[in-house]
């Protein structure tokens, strides 16, 4: 059961997710009680590569019965959610991927884009300026900031 999650693994960095994702289903079908958090994340991953973000969430849900304080986790499942256009899901996923990693300046970027995507440009602009405290040489949020601050009308900035 092992050689399917370690092919699964290998076909992903091959970027063959269709196979990685067949994989994965044979080895749940196996033996479900063997699959580890680890390799549910992984399988989760595998998924959203294939834009399946609906069986993607439910896998990461899985993930966090055992792992429940994982900044990763909630910011995949921010990702996950943004993708559904599920912005208050997607909030609350960002939000608590930065309580439990608050020097994660992508995870500022992305929420700051769960706001821009709400309308709310203020609290995307704080987000963006988060982020870039953080990692002040990034030009995607640079561009992000940019954009939050011309749908406020505050051009000068």
């Amino acid at each position: 059961m092992k050689k399917h999650v370690l092919e699964a693994k290998k076909r992903y960095q091959e970027a063959q997710y269709k196979e990685a994702c067949k994989l994965y289903e044979i080895a749940y079908q196996q033996d479900p009680e063997s699959l580890e958090s680890e390799d549910y994340f992984f399988w989760s991953n595998t998924l959203a590569m294939e834009q399946r973000f609906s069986e993607s969430l439910e896998l990461l849900d899985k993930v966090l019965e055992s792992v429940m304080d994982d900044p990763n986790v909630f910011y995949t499942k921010g990702a996950l959610h943004f993708q559904l256009e599920q912005y208050e899901e997607a909030n609350k996923a960002y939000e608590r991927a930065i309580t439990l990693n608050p020097h994660d300046f992508s995870a500022y970027r992305e929420w700051g884009l769960v706001f821009h995507f709400m309308g709310q440009y203020e609290a995307a602009f704080e987000k963006y300026q988060q982020a870039l405290t953080l990692d002040p040489g990034n030009s995607n949020t640079y561009l992000n900031w940019g954009n939050a601050l011309a749908e406020l009308g505050r051009y000068e900035e």
